[in-house]
């Protein structure tokens, strides 16, 4: 009987999804590094042979090889690295014959792995794989406004009477001014304002959302402190007024405010230009950071996708909303050639029969029996 080693890492890849990795120590995982260990191999997509195919493991015919056995095997001819089709075959480049590897061994195994009996055990472990989820919902925290002190009082005099005299407030009298004048006197000194954390600070969102209709914040720490402190609203109106750094987009990802970015959707396209032309990639930095299913609503409102963006979207290899793109939209070239290594025949069979692959590419996919001929 022939091994089965491709079969067992699809059964793998079916379990956790694509790309996964393989540590020295025989265990695989969803990360390139596991503890203080790189990964050794690469999975990056399914196999549509069950079989390693090379004349160096022709004396290997055994349904019990192990994969670190094979890769020992293959090191004798090959060397390393070593890159894996679809179809089994072996070869020393990462394409050949107009199809990518799927598979990535960069060194050897210490371990025999992957017997039967292993891949059973570690399969029964991976039921019990937690999924990534989102954080727990993002609360607001409360203003750091406190009761004013005497000093603090004396200070909001000292600051009314400078502007009464025209004269430029301190910091500390700003503070003054800010935290606890009346809402008409901060009104009135926007266009003044040195140190604008301090609006945030003092929590009042309907002050905000005026301030923000003229005035944009500029310091990081200052967007940091936005995103950590401001209501839905308030960043929405950001939003609406000011083209805002992809940093800011990284920041309410950390934060978990997720339903806050699938607001930003339905009022905007996550690829909106400003007026003068420039765009914020806010869909490549939630890919990038791993949250593909945020993007329901873009995929479905909008159509301005970098071609970029898509790529990564079909390279994260999250099946439910890569079907969910494809329902929407067809695949540039680029994405095209990523699906076809993803070799899901279910969505690449999808593909073909709602918009039809490229030539070449559709000749790529037969060759690696992921359509028929």
């Amino acid at each position: 009987m022939k091994n089965t080693i491709l079969k067992q890492i699809n059964d793998i890849g079916t379990k956790i999804g694509y790309p996964f990795y393989f540590y020295a120590d025989g265990s695989f995982g969803k990360s390139i590094v596991s503890g203080k260990m790189n990964a050794i191999v690469v999975v990056k997509g399914k196999f549509t042979a069950s079989d390693l195919k090379n004349e160096c493991l022709a004396v290997w015919d055994d349904e019990n090889l192990s994969f670190g056995e094979a890769v020992i095997c293959l090191k004798e001819k090959m060397n390393f690295p070593i890159y894996i089709y679809s179809d089994g075959t072996c070869e020393k480049t990462p394409c050949f014959g107009g199809c990518s590897s799927v598979m990535v061994v960069k060194k050897s195994f210490i371990v025999r792995e992957m017997t039967e009996k292993e891949c059973q055990s570690v399969n029964s472990k991976i039921d019990h794989i937690a999924p990534k989820v989102p954080r727990a919902k993002w609360v607001m925290p409360k203003p750091v406004v406190n009761n004013p002190t005497p000093l603090q009082l004396a200070r909001l005099e000292v600051a009314r009477q400078a502007l009464l005299e025209g004269v430029d407030l301190t910091y500390e009298e700003e503070e003054a001014l800010v935290y606890f004048g009346t809402d008409e006197e901060v009104r009135a000194y926007f266009p003044y304002l040195e140190c604008d954390e301090l609006l945030i600070w003092k929590g009042n969102q309907n002050l905000l959302e005026e301030y923000i209709e003229d005035n944009c914040f500029y310091s990081e720490e200052c967007k940091d402190v936005l995103a950590e402190r401001c209501s839905d609203e308030v960043i929405l109106k950001y939003f609406d007024n000011w083209l805002v750094d992809v940093k800011f987009m990284e920041k309410l990802l950390e934060l978990g405010r997720f339903e806050l970015i699938e607001k930003i959707q339905k009022v905007s396209s996550l690829n909106h230009p400003s007026a003068l032309g420039e765009v914020a990639r806010y869909v490549k930095a939630i890919l990038k950071a791993g949250y593909p299913q945020l993007l329901k609503i873009q995929i479905q409102k909008y159509d301005d996708w970098f071609e970029d963006d898509v790529v990564l979207l079909v390279q994260s290899g999250n099946l439910e909303m890569i079907k969910y793109y494809l329902d929407y939209h067809r695949l540039c070239s680029a994405a095209q050639k990523e699906l076809v290594k993803l070799a899901n025949s279910q969505l690449i069979e999808m593909y073909q029969e709602r918009y039809g692959f490229d030539a070449d590419i559709a000749e790529m996919a037969k060759w690696r029996g992921l359509l028929s001929v």
